[in-house]
């Protein structure tokens, strides 16, 4: 990477440690996401769905994997849906997530670039071998001709470029073509593999290149019109020129038709959507990947060993489409877990059961177990939860009982009554309801709170009010434990979120309001922490309450997937070559790499102070 890149990089960090708001990158931005289209477009196509007996699977298996993936704290599940001979056997979303709503699927869409580009050779219009520099003529440079003059159309599909410009090269500045050409290299083109999702950008470009269309209109053209894919939306870099690797938002039930799909050697109702010898070829193995579960990969797509012939469509976080020829199966995936690739928790639980399992051409129906398996889907999609209310005692001490000398006082209903009206000043926070990992991957960047109010919104309803910028965002709140809806408008993009709140006291007698913020289409949720009032120390006996003092707030924020996910990706902006990578190596064998963790971990877990505005 130029050093100038990795100097843009450092700087951003920089911001995002000083907490510093607004357009911070040196990007520019543009809204792009619009809000989910909730009602069906008529030329959508729908998958056909049966019992699972039907199909040969049993029921009984269904309800075990979607449990047993429920149970998992690991995987962190959104969605999933199971297919069977190209027909829905079985489908559940995990509360507060739905079914039919588009969710990002990270570089899960690096496979859809790739059959762009299986198109576009199946036509003469493009050859592996092709030299990048010979089509992206226009943007070579000196340092290209040299660096990349063997660098070619395969090299890119396989991850195999050696280039040193990588994902941190979106965050770097607005012309993405030439931070890449301009670009040092790590090893010769075609010799090992190294992940990259700038290869599958510049694959992109070139498809814009050769077809005049950007790849997400070449796309919606060629695979998504035909097969009935109509609500989706792709973005794009400053240039207009779509990512390609990620930052594609798609319904799961999308995602498997594009599986089943392959499944079907590029066929879908009768036509020939990509061609037969292409798919054939993406999914063998062309480079070894010392990734575990997946040891090989093909033209953008991940070659398994679980069972004979698998493949996958694989993004970071959990967005996965699992293909298995030899039992005609498709599984997709949306989840928020710790895993990059397909490695984790998630995957392990669904490759056991898929070792596991038994197909059969047909079974007789079994009531017993299908009703056991619809139970357990109605379940997690929390249609039938009777959560108990926590209204009194906190966290430790007071946890789980109530005090006959506090009486009513310790209700929390009662309390939050006392702050509704309530606004406190948090100054310049710098911090945003926006996690910061979705700050960077849309390069939408926080204005920062500066205040946060208490309204009543209806009966044991109220509203935490976050002041960002020239919004304000009002997320319901309330101890009934119910899925609170809200719409957020970050600088133009609508994002869909639900809130669910848990309100209690803790040991020192402030209130305490958790919120779990869950953004519907993202694999990442905000948590934040609210504790109103002083630190005041309860007696040992009795549990008199302590006098009321509301003058002080403590916010504290972090998100999921958390820290550990967070510093490994920051790790890897850090910059790498040149004068700072010598300086970042050594700062690395020294005691200051403690107060570099420290620093970053205090940018994603930031704890905000307020005070009581009088006179509200």
């Amino acid at each position: 990477m130029p050093i100038s890149s990795d100097l843009y990089v450092a700087q951003l960090l920089m911001k995002l440690a000083n907490r510093e708001t607004g357009e911070i990158s040196k990007v520019d931005y543009r809204p792009q996401k619009p809000a989910f289209p909730a009602q069906n477009i008529i030329r959508e196509q729908s998958l056909p769905r049966t019992s699972p007996e039907q199909q040969g699977v049993q029921s009984g298996w269904l309800r075990s994997l979607f449990d047993t993936l429920g149970s998992s704290n690991a995987s962190h599940m959104h969605k999933i849906m199971v297919l069977r001979h190209g027909v829905v056997v079985g489908e559940t979303a995990y509360a507060p997530y739905e079914m039919d709503q588009w969710h990002v699927t990270h570089s899960m869409c690096k496979s859809i670039t790739g059959m762009a580009i299986g198109i576009l050779v199946s036509e003469g219009k493009l050859n592996l071998n092709d030299k990048v520099i010979d089509i992206m003529s226009d943007k070579k440079t000196l340092t290209s001709m040299i660096r990349l003059r063997d660098l070619t159309i395969e090299h890119l599909l396989t991850m195999q470029s050696g280039v040193s410009f990588n994902e941190t090269g979106a965050i770097s500045g607005n012309d993405w073509i030439k931070g890449y050409m301009d670009s040092g290299t790590d090893f010769a083109p075609g010799t090992r593999f190294a992940y990259n999702s700038m290869n599958s950008y510049m694959l992109s470009a070139i498809v814009s290149k050769i077809t005049g269309m950007s790849l997400f209109d070449f796309v919606n053209a060629r695979i998504f019109g035909p097969m009935g894919i109509t609500r989706v939306c792709w973005e794009s870099d400053p240039n207009r020129i779509t990512k390609g690797g990620w930052g594609l938002f798609m319904r799961i039930e999308d995602m498997c038709k594009l599986g089943q799909m392959y499944l079907q050697k590029g066929m879908w109702k009768g036509k020939q959507i990509v061609p037969a010898n292409w798919v054939e070829s993406s999914i063998a193995g062309h480079v070894a990947t010392e990734v575990e579960g997946a040891t090989e990969y093909g033209y953008h797509i991940w070659v398994d060993d679980v069972r004979e012939g698998t493949f996958e469509f694989n993004g970071m976080l959990g967005q996965n489409v699992y293909v298995f020829p030899d039992i005609d199966m498709v599984i997709g995936i949306n989840a928020g877990s710790t895993e990059i690739f397909q490695t984790g928790e998630m995957t392990e639980i669904i490759y056991d059961h898929i070792r596991k399992i038994q197909v059969f051409d047909e079974l007789p129906e079994n009531e017993i177990e299908l009703t056991k398996l619809k139970m357990t889907c109605k379940r997690l999609q929390g249609r039938n939860l009777t959560t108990p209310v926590i209204k009194y005692g906190g966290w430790s001490k007071t946890v789980g009982r109530r005090s006959k000398k506090a009486g009513k006082d310790f209700d929390i209903d009662h309390q939050i009554q006392k702050i509704i009206g309530k606004t406190y000043d948090v100054g310049k926070s710098g911090v945003g309801i926006f996690p910061l990992l979705m700050q960077i991957f849309h390069n939408n960047f926080t204005d920062g709170i500066t205040k946060i109010g208490f309204v009543s919104l209806s009966h044991h309803i109220f509203g935490v009010q976050f002041y960002e910028g020239n919004q304000i965002y009002t997320i319901p709140c309330g101890s009934n434990f119910k899925h609170n809806k809200a719409d957020i408008n970050m600088h133009g993009e609508i994002y869909h979120t639900v809130n669910r709140a848990r309100l209690s006291v803790d040991e020192w007698g402030r209130i305490v309001i958790m919120m779990r913020l869950v953004f519907l289409e993202e694999a990442t949720e905000r948590h934040i922490y609210l504790y109103v009032g002083r630190k005041n120390k309860l007696e040992d006996e009795g549990m008199s309450l302590p006098p009321e003092n509301y003058e002080n707030l403590t916010v504290q924020f972090s998100e999921m997937p958390g820290t550990d996910i967070l510093m490994s990706s920051l790790s890897n902006v850090t910059p790498s070559t040149g004068i700072e990578g010598f300086f970042m190596q050594t700062i690395e064998k020294t005691v200051a790499k403690v107060a570099l963790n420290q620093t970053m971990s205090a940018t994603i877990r930031p704890r905000i102070y307020g005070t009581l505005i009088k006179n509200n």
